[in-house]
Protein backbone atom coordinates (compact mmCIF):
# COMPACT_ATOMS: atom_id res chain seq x y z
CA UNK A 1 0.00 0.00 0.00
CA UNK A 2 2.75 1.85 0.17
CA UNK A 3 2.93 5.29 -1.61
CA UNK A 4 -0.61 4.70 -3.12
CA UNK A 5 -3.87 5.93 -1.73
CA UNK A 6 -7.04 4.57 -2.64
CA UNK A 7 -10.54 7.00 -2.59
CA UNK A 8 -13.61 6.04 -1.36
CA UNK A 9 -17.13 7.23 -1.00
CA UNK A 10 -17.46 8.32 2.25
CA UNK A 11 -20.45 6.22 3.92
CA UNK A 12 -22.76 7.47 6.56
CA UNK A 13 -23.41 5.64 9.87
CA UNK A 14 -26.08 3.06 10.24
CA UNK A 15 -28.65 3.97 12.68
CA UNK A 16 -27.80 1.52 15.19
CA UNK A 17 -23.74 2.40 15.21
CA UNK A 18 -25.32 6.28 15.60
CA UNK A 19 -27.33 5.30 18.74
CA UNK A 20 -24.38 3.29 20.16
CA UNK A 21 -22.08 6.73 19.25
CA UNK A 22 -24.51 9.08 20.85
CA UNK A 23 -24.98 6.50 24.05
CA UNK A 24 -20.99 7.03 24.38
CA UNK A 25 -18.63 4.31 25.95
CA UNK A 26 -17.94 2.67 22.64
CA UNK A 27 -14.75 4.62 21.87
CA UNK A 28 -12.02 4.51 24.14
CA UNK A 29 -9.18 7.08 23.65
CA UNK A 30 -5.97 7.11 26.27
CA UNK A 31 -2.91 9.69 26.38
CA UNK A 32 0.22 7.77 26.09
CA UNK A 33 1.91 11.35 26.40
CA UNK A 34 1.47 15.01 26.15
CA UNK A 35 -2.28 14.90 27.71
CA UNK A 36 -1.82 17.66 29.79
CA UNK A 37 1.05 18.62 28.79
CA UNK A 38 3.04 20.13 25.66
CA UNK A 39 5.64 18.16 24.19
CA UNK A 40 5.42 13.78 23.85
CA UNK A 41 2.41 14.05 21.57
CA UNK A 42 1.11 10.46 21.39
CA UNK A 43 -2.56 9.00 21.57
CA UNK A 44 -4.73 5.98 21.69
CA UNK A 45 -7.96 5.49 19.85
CA UNK A 46 -9.57 2.17 19.99
CA UNK A 47 -13.08 1.94 18.34
CA UNK A 48 -14.49 -1.13 16.93
CA UNK A 49 -11.95 -3.63 17.48
CA UNK A 50 -9.37 -1.44 15.95
CA UNK A 51 -6.59 0.38 17.71
CA UNK A 52 -4.92 3.65 15.78
CA UNK A 53 -2.50 5.67 17.40
CA UNK A 54 -2.15 9.35 16.88
CA UNK A 55 1.07 11.17 16.45
CA UNK A 56 4.52 9.58 18.92
CA UNK A 57 6.79 12.60 19.58
CA UNK A 58 9.38 13.03 22.07
CA UNK A 59 9.64 15.53 24.68
CA UNK A 60 13.54 17.66 25.53
CA UNK A 61 13.48 18.20 29.80
CA UNK A 62 16.02 18.40 32.09
CA UNK A 63 17.13 15.42 34.42
CA UNK A 64 17.86 15.47 37.97
CA UNK A 65 21.29 16.73 37.11
CA UNK A 66 20.23 19.48 34.81
CA UNK A 67 21.24 18.12 31.69
CA UNK A 68 18.74 17.82 28.70
CA UNK A 69 17.25 14.40 27.85
CA UNK A 70 15.07 13.18 25.50
CA UNK A 71 12.00 11.24 26.75
CA UNK A 72 9.27 9.15 25.07
CA UNK A 73 5.46 8.01 25.32
CA UNK A 74 4.28 5.59 27.51
CA UNK A 75 4.18 2.23 25.25
CA UNK A 76 3.81 0.00 27.99
CA UNK A 77 0.02 0.10 27.77
CA UNK A 78 -0.20 -1.40 24.17
CA UNK A 79 3.61 -3.42 24.11
CA UNK A 80 1.50 -6.32 23.84
CA UNK A 81 -1.65 -5.10 21.31
CA UNK A 82 -2.13 -5.01 18.00
CA UNK A 83 -1.78 -1.63 16.59
CA UNK A 84 -3.79 -1.24 13.01
CA UNK A 85 -2.60 2.34 12.38
CA UNK A 86 -0.79 4.93 13.13
CA UNK A 87 -0.88 8.49 11.58
CA UNK A 88 1.72 11.52 12.16
CA UNK A 89 -0.35 14.67 12.28
CA UNK A 90 3.01 17.04 11.26
CA UNK A 91 6.45 17.07 11.62
CA UNK A 92 7.17 18.43 14.32
CA UNK A 93 9.77 16.53 17.33
CA UNK A 94 6.80 16.71 19.69
CA UNK A 95 4.60 14.55 17.43
CA UNK A 96 6.85 12.66 15.28
CA UNK A 97 10.33 11.71 16.96
CA UNK A 98 9.07 8.56 18.95
CA UNK A 99 7.48 7.29 15.57
CA UNK A 100 10.41 4.84 14.40
CA UNK A 101 10.82 2.76 17.85
CA UNK A 102 6.78 2.61 17.74
CA UNK A 103 7.15 1.52 14.12
CA UNK A 104 9.92 -0.71 14.98
CA UNK A 105 7.71 -2.55 17.67
CA UNK A 106 4.71 -2.81 16.32
CA UNK A 107 5.54 -3.85 12.12
CA UNK A 108 1.78 -4.95 11.43
CA UNK A 109 0.83 -0.95 11.91
CA UNK A 110 0.08 1.14 8.82
CA UNK A 111 1.92 4.69 8.89
CA UNK A 112 0.46 7.24 7.26
CA UNK A 113 1.58 10.98 6.92
CA UNK A 114 1.25 13.42 4.31
CA UNK A 115 4.23 14.15 1.80
CA UNK A 116 5.36 16.95 3.66
CA UNK A 117 5.94 15.69 6.55
CA UNK A 118 7.79 13.04 5.37
CA UNK A 119 10.06 15.57 3.71
CA UNK A 120 10.85 17.45 6.55
CA UNK A 121 10.23 14.45 9.11
CA UNK A 122 13.25 13.00 7.31
CA UNK A 123 15.44 16.07 7.68
CA UNK A 124 14.90 16.12 11.70
CA UNK A 125 14.80 12.55 12.37
CA UNK A 126 18.26 11.59 10.19
CA UNK A 127 19.35 14.88 13.00
CA UNK A 128 18.04 12.97 15.72
CA UNK A 129 20.51 10.36 14.92
CA UNK A 130 23.59 12.54 14.11
CA UNK A 131 23.28 14.22 17.47
CA UNK A 132 23.13 11.29 19.22
CA UNK A 133 26.70 9.43 17.61
CA UNK A 134 28.12 13.24 18.64
CA UNK A 135 26.69 12.90 21.82
CA UNK A 136 28.15 9.55 22.40
CA UNK A 137 31.70 10.23 20.58
CA UNK A 138 31.99 12.89 23.44
CA UNK A 139 30.27 11.08 26.71
CA UNK A 140 32.38 10.63 29.38
CA UNK A 141 30.10 7.83 30.73
CA UNK A 142 27.44 5.72 29.06
CA UNK A 143 24.33 7.79 27.90
CA UNK A 144 20.36 6.36 28.56
CA UNK A 145 19.31 3.96 25.19
CA UNK A 146 18.66 6.45 22.10
CA UNK A 147 15.15 6.69 21.21
CA UNK A 148 15.70 4.91 17.65
CA UNK A 149 18.61 3.17 15.60
CA UNK A 150 19.42 3.37 12.05
CA UNK A 151 17.80 0.09 11.73
CA UNK A 152 14.15 1.34 12.91
CA UNK A 153 14.26 4.75 11.37
CA UNK A 154 14.88 2.77 7.51
CA UNK A 155 12.34 0.49 8.51
CA UNK A 156 9.93 3.55 9.82
CA UNK A 157 10.59 5.55 6.38
CA UNK A 158 10.05 1.78 4.51
CA UNK A 159 6.92 1.62 5.86
CA UNK A 160 5.28 4.93 5.10
CA UNK A 161 2.03 5.74 3.12
CA UNK A 162 2.71 9.83 2.26
CA UNK A 163 -0.36 11.10 1.13
CA UNK A 164 -0.23 13.83 -1.73
CA UNK A 165 -3.34 15.72 -1.07
CA UNK A 166 -7.19 15.37 0.79
CA UNK A 167 -9.52 13.23 0.18
CA UNK A 168 -11.20 9.84 1.58
CA UNK A 169 -10.24 6.45 1.39
CA UNK A 170 -10.36 3.12 3.53
CA UNK A 171 -7.38 2.36 5.52
CA UNK A 172 -9.16 -0.50 7.34
CA UNK A 173 -12.44 -2.16 6.29
CA UNK A 174 -15.31 0.04 6.95
CA UNK A 175 -12.95 2.59 8.41
CA UNK A 176 -12.59 6.02 6.26
CA UNK A 177 -10.38 8.42 6.68
CA UNK A 178 -8.96 12.15 5.56
CA UNK A 179 -6.10 14.04 6.34
CA UNK A 180 -7.54 17.93 6.08
CA UNK A 181 -5.83 21.19 6.23
CA UNK A 182 -4.32 22.52 9.60
CA UNK A 183 -2.00 25.08 8.85
CA UNK A 184 0.09 25.20 11.66
CA UNK A 185 3.53 24.48 9.59
CA UNK A 186 4.17 22.76 5.86
CA UNK A 187 2.36 19.62 5.49
CA UNK A 188 0.10 19.36 9.34
CA UNK A 189 -2.74 18.19 8.82
CA UNK A 190 -5.94 16.78 10.82
CA UNK A 191 -7.10 13.55 10.55
CA UNK A 192 -10.97 12.81 10.39
CA UNK A 193 -12.04 8.84 10.81
CA UNK A 194 -15.52 7.62 9.94
CA UNK A 195 -15.17 4.12 12.38
CA UNK A 196 -18.19 1.93 12.24
CA UNK A 197 -18.70 3.23 16.28
CA UNK A 198 -19.17 6.82 14.62
CA UNK A 199 -17.08 9.48 13.35
CA UNK A 200 -14.00 11.37 15.13
CA UNK A 201 -11.46 13.99 14.48
CA UNK A 202 -8.02 14.92 16.02
CA UNK A 203 -6.98 17.96 15.19
CA UNK A 204 -3.40 17.72 15.48
CA UNK A 205 -1.31 21.65 16.33
CA UNK A 206 -4.01 23.82 14.33
CA UNK A 207 -4.01 27.49 13.42
CA UNK A 208 -7.09 28.81 11.78
CA UNK A 209 -4.36 31.52 11.17
CA UNK A 210 -2.60 32.44 8.11
CA UNK A 211 1.98 32.03 8.28
CA UNK A 212 4.04 33.63 5.97
CA UNK A 213 4.83 30.31 4.19
CA UNK A 214 1.26 28.10 4.91
CA UNK A 215 -2.23 29.50 4.47
CA UNK A 216 -5.02 28.85 7.59
CA UNK A 217 -6.37 25.76 8.59
CA UNK A 218 -9.91 24.51 7.25
CA UNK A 219 -12.94 23.75 8.47
CA UNK A 220 -13.83 19.75 7.59
CA UNK A 221 -16.43 19.19 4.75
CA UNK A 222 -19.92 20.51 6.12
CA UNK A 223 -21.20 16.99 5.80
CA UNK A 224 -18.83 15.63 8.58
CA UNK A 225 -19.83 16.15 12.21
CA UNK A 226 -17.39 14.40 14.39
CA UNK A 227 -19.28 12.60 17.62
CA UNK A 228 -15.45 12.94 19.45
CA UNK A 229 -13.22 15.51 18.52
CA UNK A 230 -9.52 15.41 20.16
CA UNK A 231 -8.44 18.71 20.21
CA UNK A 232 -4.61 21.19 20.54
CA UNK A 233 -5.43 23.51 24.02
CA UNK A 234 -1.94 25.28 23.80
CA UNK A 235 -3.88 28.71 24.30
CA UNK A 236 -6.95 27.15 25.57
CA UNK A 237 -6.54 30.13 28.36
CA UNK A 238 -5.92 33.17 26.13
CA UNK A 239 -6.31 34.73 23.07
CA UNK A 240 -2.92 36.33 21.25
CA UNK A 241 -2.49 39.82 19.92
CA UNK A 242 -3.22 39.93 15.69
CA UNK A 243 -0.22 38.37 14.42
CA UNK A 244 0.72 41.50 12.34
CA UNK A 245 0.56 43.74 15.58
CA UNK A 246 3.35 41.06 16.95
CA UNK A 247 5.21 41.44 13.99
CA UNK A 248 5.40 45.36 14.03
CA UNK A 249 6.46 45.26 17.40
CA UNK A 250 9.25 42.74 16.36
CA UNK A 251 10.39 44.78 13.82
CA UNK A 252 10.57 47.96 16.00
CA UNK A 253 12.10 46.32 19.04
CA UNK A 254 14.78 45.20 16.31
CA UNK A 255 15.42 48.52 14.80
CA UNK A 256 16.07 49.91 18.29
CA UNK A 257 19.03 47.06 18.76
CA UNK A 258 20.50 48.14 15.64
CA UNK A 259 20.96 51.90 16.85
CA UNK A 260 22.11 51.07 19.66
CA UNK A 261 24.96 49.12 18.04
CA UNK A 262 23.52 45.77 19.29
CA UNK A 263 23.06 42.59 17.63
CA UNK A 264 19.51 40.10 17.64
CA UNK A 265 19.40 36.61 18.16
CA UNK A 266 16.43 34.89 17.44
CA UNK A 267 15.96 31.50 18.54
CA UNK A 268 13.16 29.60 16.72
CA UNK A 269 11.84 26.09 15.73
CA UNK A 270 13.61 25.00 12.79
CA UNK A 271 10.09 23.88 11.21
CA UNK A 272 8.15 26.07 10.15
CA UNK A 273 9.03 29.21 12.46
CA UNK A 274 12.18 29.95 11.68
CA UNK A 275 10.97 30.33 7.76
CA UNK A 276 8.43 32.33 8.74
CA UNK A 277 9.99 34.90 10.97
CA UNK A 278 13.16 34.93 8.37
CA UNK A 279 10.01 36.38 5.59
CA UNK A 280 8.44 38.99 8.12
CA UNK A 281 11.67 40.44 8.49
CA UNK A 282 12.99 40.69 5.38
CA UNK A 283 9.80 41.85 4.09
CA UNK A 284 10.62 44.95 6.65
CA UNK A 285 13.99 45.49 5.00
CA UNK A 286 15.72 43.45 7.54
CA UNK A 287 18.63 41.03 6.63
CA UNK A 288 18.61 38.06 7.94
CA UNK A 289 20.74 34.95 9.07
CA UNK A 290 19.90 31.64 9.02
CA UNK A 291 22.20 29.24 10.96
CA UNK A 292 22.11 25.30 11.73
CA UNK A 293 18.62 23.27 10.84
CA UNK A 294 17.13 26.57 9.68
CA UNK A 295 19.56 26.66 6.58
CA UNK A 296 17.94 22.94 5.75
CA UNK A 297 14.58 23.82 6.59
CA UNK A 298 14.67 26.24 3.88
CA UNK A 299 15.75 24.91 1.09
CA UNK A 300 13.33 22.01 1.92
CA UNK A 301 10.57 25.07 1.83
CA UNK A 302 12.04 25.79 -1.34
CA UNK A 303 11.82 23.12 -3.07
CA UNK A 304 9.05 21.36 -1.43
CA UNK A 305 5.66 20.04 -2.81
CA UNK A 306 2.51 21.97 -2.19
CA UNK A 307 -0.13 20.56 -0.15
CA UNK A 308 -3.04 20.93 -0.80
CA UNK A 309 -2.54 24.41 -2.80
CA UNK A 310 -2.05 26.02 0.83
CA UNK A 311 1.79 26.51 1.07
CA UNK A 312 3.10 29.65 -0.05
CA UNK A 313 6.50 30.08 -1.73
CA UNK A 314 9.42 30.60 0.07
CA UNK A 315 11.87 32.06 -3.15
CA UNK A 316 14.98 31.34 -1.45
CA UNK A 317 17.63 32.18 -4.43
CA UNK A 318 16.21 35.47 -5.07
CA UNK A 319 16.80 36.18 -1.45
CA UNK A 320 19.97 34.85 -1.24
CA UNK A 321 20.75 36.87 -4.71
CA UNK A 322 19.09 40.21 -3.19
CA UNK A 323 21.05 39.70 0.31
CA UNK A 324 18.23 39.43 2.17
CA UNK A 325 19.54 36.26 3.48
CA UNK A 326 22.84 34.65 4.19
CA UNK A 327 23.17 30.63 4.39
CA UNK A 328 25.31 30.70 7.33
CA UNK A 329 28.25 28.30 5.81
CA UNK A 330 29.59 24.83 7.26
CA UNK A 331 32.34 24.71 9.71
CA UNK A 332 34.20 22.79 6.51
CA UNK A 333 32.77 25.50 3.41
CA UNK A 334 33.96 28.39 2.66
CA UNK A 335 33.07 31.63 5.03
CA UNK A 336 32.54 29.45 7.80
CA UNK A 337 33.91 32.32 9.82
CA UNK A 338 30.46 34.08 9.88
CA UNK A 339 29.36 32.88 13.45
CA UNK A 340 32.72 34.69 14.78
CA UNK A 341 32.11 37.71 12.57
CA UNK A 342 28.96 38.12 13.65
CA UNK A 343 29.36 37.76 17.23
CA UNK A 344 31.95 40.34 16.93
CA UNK A 345 29.83 42.40 15.50
CA UNK A 346 31.58 42.83 12.11
CA UNK A 347 30.66 43.07 8.70
CA UNK A 348 29.83 39.85 6.76
CA UNK A 349 27.89 39.42 3.41
CA UNK A 350 27.87 43.02 3.10
CA UNK A 351 25.75 43.96 5.98
CA UNK A 352 26.49 46.57 8.41
CA UNK A 353 23.53 44.39 10.59
CA UNK A 354 21.83 41.03 10.46
CA UNK A 355 19.48 39.50 12.86
CA UNK A 356 20.47 35.72 13.27
CA UNK A 357 18.05 32.75 13.38
CA UNK A 358 18.78 29.55 14.37
CA UNK A 359 17.52 26.68 16.41
CA UNK A 360 16.55 25.60 18.67
CA UNK A 361 14.02 27.46 19.56
CA UNK A 362 13.69 27.02 23.66
CA UNK A 363 17.97 27.49 23.82
CA UNK A 364 17.88 23.87 24.91
CA UNK A 365 20.21 23.20 22.11
CA UNK A 366 21.79 23.89 18.45
CA UNK A 367 23.72 27.04 17.92
CA UNK A 368 21.38 29.10 19.24
CA UNK A 369 22.24 28.02 22.71
CA UNK A 370 26.35 29.13 21.86
CA UNK A 371 25.23 31.97 20.60
CA UNK A 372 22.79 33.00 23.42
CA UNK A 373 25.46 32.40 26.09
CA UNK A 374 28.51 34.77 24.22
CA UNK A 375 26.01 37.81 24.33
CA UNK A 376 23.71 37.39 27.61
CA UNK A 377 26.28 39.83 28.62
CA UNK A 378 25.73 42.23 26.56
CA UNK A 379 24.02 45.17 27.38
CA UNK A 380 22.97 46.35 24.29
CA UNK A 381 22.15 43.17 22.62
CA UNK A 382 18.80 40.93 22.43
CA UNK A 383 17.25 38.06 22.24
CA UNK A 384 14.19 37.68 21.41
CA UNK A 385 11.86 34.59 21.34
CA UNK A 386 8.90 34.70 19.07
CA UNK A 387 6.63 31.86 20.22
CA UNK A 388 5.70 29.63 22.93
CA UNK A 389 8.01 28.69 25.48
CA UNK A 390 7.71 25.00 27.21
CA UNK A 391 7.75 24.86 31.39
CA UNK A 392 11.05 23.88 32.01
CA UNK A 393 12.84 25.19 29.34
CA UNK A 394 16.12 27.43 29.42
CA UNK A 395 14.41 29.74 27.09
CA UNK A 396 11.28 29.99 29.48
CA UNK A 397 13.85 30.26 32.54
CA UNK A 398 15.71 33.16 30.94
CA UNK A 399 12.42 35.11 30.21
CA UNK A 400 11.20 34.80 33.72
CA UNK A 401 14.01 36.30 35.03
CA UNK A 402 14.85 40.33 35.77
CA UNK A 403 17.85 41.57 33.33
CA UNK A 404 20.82 41.42 35.37
CA UNK A 405 19.86 37.98 37.37
CA UNK A 406 22.24 35.08 36.68
CA UNK A 407 21.23 32.24 34.97
CA UNK A 408 22.84 28.59 35.07
CA UNK A 409 23.45 26.75 31.33
CA UNK A 410 25.72 23.85 30.69
CA UNK A 411 27.36 24.39 34.45
CA UNK A 412 28.23 27.52 33.76
CA UNK A 413 26.63 30.60 35.06
CA UNK A 414 25.62 33.73 33.25
CA UNK A 415 24.51 37.36 34.31
CA UNK A 416 21.58 37.82 31.06
CA UNK A 417 22.28 41.70 30.84
CA UNK A 418 20.87 41.48 27.03
CA UNK A 419 17.31 42.74 26.56
CA UNK A 420 15.21 39.87 26.24
CA UNK A 421 11.97 39.61 25.43
CA UNK A 422 8.81 36.96 24.44
CA UNK A 423 6.89 37.90 20.95
CA UNK A 424 3.23 35.50 20.14
CA UNK A 425 3.69 34.75 16.78
CA UNK A 426 2.44 31.43 17.01
CA UNK A 427 0.99 29.12 14.75
CA UNK A 428 -1.37 27.98 17.32
CA UNK A 429 -4.95 28.74 17.56
CA UNK A 430 -6.34 31.14 20.13
CA UNK A 431 -8.93 30.16 22.70
CA UNK A 432 -11.81 31.91 20.48
CA UNK A 433 -10.58 30.19 17.56
CA UNK A 434 -10.95 27.04 19.29
CA UNK A 435 -14.06 27.16 20.83
CA UNK A 436 -15.60 28.62 17.87
CA UNK A 437 -14.39 25.68 16.28
CA UNK A 438 -15.90 23.16 18.41
CA UNK A 439 -19.04 25.58 18.33
CA UNK A 440 -19.44 24.70 14.52
CA UNK A 441 -18.35 21.18 14.44
CA UNK A 442 -20.75 20.45 17.19
CA UNK A 443 -19.31 17.14 18.54
CA UNK A 444 -20.98 15.33 21.74
CA UNK A 445 -17.60 14.51 23.47
CA UNK A 446 -14.74 16.93 22.83
CA UNK A 447 -11.21 15.38 24.65
CA UNK A 448 -8.32 18.48 25.57
CA UNK A 449 -4.40 17.80 24.70
CA UNK A 450 -1.57 19.48 24.65
CA UNK A 451 -2.40 21.83 26.64
CA UNK A 452 -0.80 22.74 30.27
CA UNK A 453 -3.61 22.23 32.92
CA UNK A 454 -4.64 25.67 33.34
CA UNK A 455 -5.06 26.29 29.86
CA UNK A 456 -7.36 23.37 30.03
CA UNK A 457 -9.66 23.90 32.52
CA UNK A 458 -9.84 27.62 30.83
CA UNK A 459 -10.92 26.26 27.32
CA UNK A 460 -13.61 23.82 29.65
CA UNK A 461 -15.33 26.20 30.90
CA UNK A 462 -15.78 28.09 27.62
CA UNK A 463 -16.87 25.03 25.62
CA UNK A 464 -19.74 25.04 28.81
CA UNK A 465 -21.12 27.88 27.76
CA UNK A 466 -21.99 26.51 24.06
CA UNK A 467 -25.63 25.69 23.79
CA UNK A 468 -25.77 22.53 23.51
CA UNK A 469 -22.36 22.20 25.58
CA UNK A 470 -20.45 19.30 24.51
CA UNK A 471 -18.83 16.57 27.64
CA UNK A 472 -15.38 17.68 27.71
CA UNK A 473 -12.68 15.44 29.25
CA UNK A 474 -9.29 16.37 29.90
CA UNK A 475 -6.76 14.96 28.75
CA UNK A 476 -3.89 13.14 31.45
CA UNK A 477 -1.45 10.75 30.49
CA UNK A 478 -2.14 7.11 31.01
CA UNK A 479 -5.93 8.28 31.83
CA UNK A 480 -8.22 5.86 29.65
CA UNK A 481 -11.26 7.61 28.76
CA UNK A 482 -14.33 6.02 27.67
CA UNK A 483 -16.02 8.18 24.74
Amino acid sequence: MNGKIIAAKASSLTTKNRQKAEKGGSVKFTALGGGDSIGGSCYLLEAAGRKIVLDCGVRFRKNGEGKNEIFFPDFRRIRHEKIDLILISHAHLDHLGAAPRLAAQHPEAAIFMTAPTLAIGTLLLEDMLKIRKQEEKKAARRLSPPVFNRRQLDWFFSRINPIVEPGWFSPLPGWEMNFWPAGHIRGAASVLLKTPEGAAMFTGDISAGEQPTVGGARLPEADFRPDVLVTESTYGGRNLPPREAEVDRLVGKILDVKRRGGKVLIPAFAVGRSIDVALDLVGHGIPVYLDGMARGMAEIYHADASWCKLDKPFPLPDLIEEGFVTMVPREKEEGHQCRESWLAGENFGGHDFAVMISPSGTLDGGYARKYAKRIFGEYRSAIFFPGFLMEGTAGRQVTEIERGRAVKVDDEVFNVRCEVERFNLSAHDSADNLAGRVAVLSPRRVVLVHGEPDAQRALRERLAALSPPPEVFEGKAGKIIEL
